[in-house]
């Protein structure tokens, strides 16, 4: 009787022990013949250590295929999440290239509008300073044809008096009427030319005056294209900014997916091992297991 309790305490320790079970139960028959003449209540308990050790196959084989299921389903959410990641990246880069695209073209734009606003300055510089020139001379021309225009008539009205006052009266008793109306006419030149100098500047002050208008607007206009330009730019570079931000993040993101990813997949390689060992030992002591416990119940019949 104790040599049976012996050989249950050894099968007993043998189930938790590191080394496999078939070493003690390799030949089933013979370890079935063991119990041959032992009373039932013996090869009861070992029948029952016998489904025991069954049920516990059973739970490691479960147990595997379980953890297998959980690290695929793992697996295959880290699959998704990188996806997702790689999804949301490709779209931060394509939204940063589109951005640093619109603000090269703007930054190029800015240039141009900037050089025409500093030419619009230039001209509306030239052109206020050709207008006070004009504006000068126009003035000190009217002056000055206005005094001569005043001058040359009491001039004239003396002359014409010469002419015609009676003989007893007349300041140049010997004047030729025809030599003073040769100086009247000389005059007359004089005011003609005046009149045509004060028509001249008039003209090119009106000029001056048309051109500064038209340079004043034509800067205004320049300045407000650039200014609206710069406020685009500025934005564009703002944005830039942002999506570069938004990328480096998405980055990030993507790498922090992939080294999960990676670390998952591993886990799964090794749970798939790990099921597939389980399950082949599992198998082999389930069918060993299953004979020793038919042998035993034909040991007790």
């Amino acid at each position: 009787m104790l040599f049976f309790i012996a050989l249950i305490a050894v099968v007993t320790s043998t189930a938790t022990a590191p080394f496999p079970l078939q070493k003690l139960l390799a030949n089933p028959k013979l370890f079935a013949a063991a119990f041959a003449n032992a009373d039932n209540d013996a090869v009861n308990k070992m029948i029952a250590l016998t489904v025991e050790l069954i049920a516990e196959g059973q739970v490691a084989k479960a147990w595997a295929e379980d953890d297998h299921t959980s690290k695929t389903d793992t697996h295959n959410a880290d699959v998704a999440s990188l996806e997702t990641a790689d999804a949301d990246l490709a779209t931060a880069s394509g939204n940063l290239d589109v951005a640093k695209t619109r603000r090269d073209g703007l930054v190029a734009l800015e240039g141009n509008h900037r050089s025409a606003l500093n030419a619009a300055v230039g001209v509306l510089n030239d052109a206020t300073a050709h207008e006070a020139l004009t504006n000068a001379h126009w003035q000190s021309t009217s002056t000055r044809v206005a005094e001569e225009k005043t001058s040359f008539g009491q001039i004239k009205e003396l002359l014409e008096g010469v002419k015609s006052a009676p003989a007893e009266r007349r300041l140049l008793d010997v004047a030729d009427p025809a030599a003073v109306d040769v100086v009247i006419a000389k005059i007359d030149d004089l005011l003609a030319v005046g009149a045509q100098e004060l028509a001249d500047s008039t003209a090119n002050h009106d000029a001056a005056v048309a051109a500064l208008s038209s340079a004043t607007d034509s800067e205004a206009a320049a300045r407000t294209l650039h200014v609206k330009t710069a406020g685009q730019l500025a934005a564009a570079e703002n944005n830039v900014a942002e999506l570069s931000a938004v990328k480096k993040t998405k980055l990030g993101e993507r790498d922090a997916a992939s080294v999960k990813e990676a670390g998952s997949r591993v886990e799964l390689a090794n749970a798939l091992a790990f099921k597939e060992a389980e399950t082949v030992r599992v198998d082999k002591e389930d069918a060993t297991l299953k004979e020793v416990k038919q042998l035993l119940e034909e040991v007790n019949a």
